[in-house]
């Protein structure tokens, strides 16, 4: 097998560095591990778009060879230097998006279940002479101070939406009522309904469209079964 050779063209730049200890690859692959959009990753690591889109597009292609070859046992591909370089960082792109898209989920899971510790702290001032009775000088001063600990509600909402994405065709808006909390005109004015109501009748209405989903499912299961039956 002959020796690797870079593939004339374009120069690529991925191994190009930005810094001492980080490549054109690095920043790109920082920047969609922390759920960057492609633009903005492509802008921060110099390249354009059409770029970045390039060595993607080129690396999954030569990733996919090297993984055929792997599965049937064969010896690897005869890649260029360019095409194992972009295979490489294509590899570690598509692994950052998912490690990052993983965690986002598992935030939003978090806060639609609740039981996230919050912490507040909370103080009481009063207006005192911090002078003398010939030269007072009055000012605010913290009197007492109460650290708060508590747990965030679940949130309905958040669940709701999870369940929709999930199984469009069980609880997608359009089956069941729209839940929409109304408020005052001004908006700095208190809602009509407030967080905890609204997570009740949140709740209420994922209640309801669990009931819908099961005696669903259980109707199309006798469906079946009836089908199933021996005809007399």
């Amino acid at each position: 097998m002959g020796a690797t050779k870079r593939r004339a063209g374009r120069p690529i730049k991925l191994d190009q560095r930005i810094t001492e200890d980080r490549t054109v690859a690095d920043m790109i692959v920082m920047a969609l591990r922390n759920g960057s959009p492609i633009r903005p990753a492509a802008a921060a690591a110099g390249v354009s778009p059409t770029t970045l889109q390039r060595y993607l597009r080129e690396g999954a292609r030569a990733q996919a060879r090297i993984t055929a070859a792997e599965g049937a046992g064969l010896d690897p591909p005869d890649l260029t230097d360019d095409e194992r370089l972009m295979a490489d960082f294509s590899t570690r792109a598509a692994q950052a998006q998912a490690q990052w898209e993983v965690e986002a989920a598992s935030t939003i899971e978090r806060v639609g279940r609740g039981g996230i510790p919050l912490r507040e702290v909370r103080t009481r001032q009063e207006r005192r002479n911090v002078g003398t009775d010939d030269n007072p000088k009055w000012e605010m001063v913290v009197v007492e101070q109460t650290v708060v600990e508590s747990e965030s509600l679940p949130d309905a909402r958040v669940m709701l939406q999870r369940l929709a994405q999930r199984f469009p065709d069980r609880y997608s808006p359009t089956r069941g009522q729209h839940l929409t909390v109304h408020h005052t005109a001004d908006p700095l004015d208190e809602p009509l309904v407030d967080e905890v109501d609204a997570a009740m009748v949140a709740n209420e209405a994922l209640d309801r469209w669990v009931q819908e989903a099961i005696e669903t499912n259980a109707t199309e299961v006798d469906d079946a079964d009836a089908g199933d039956a021996p005809q007399a």
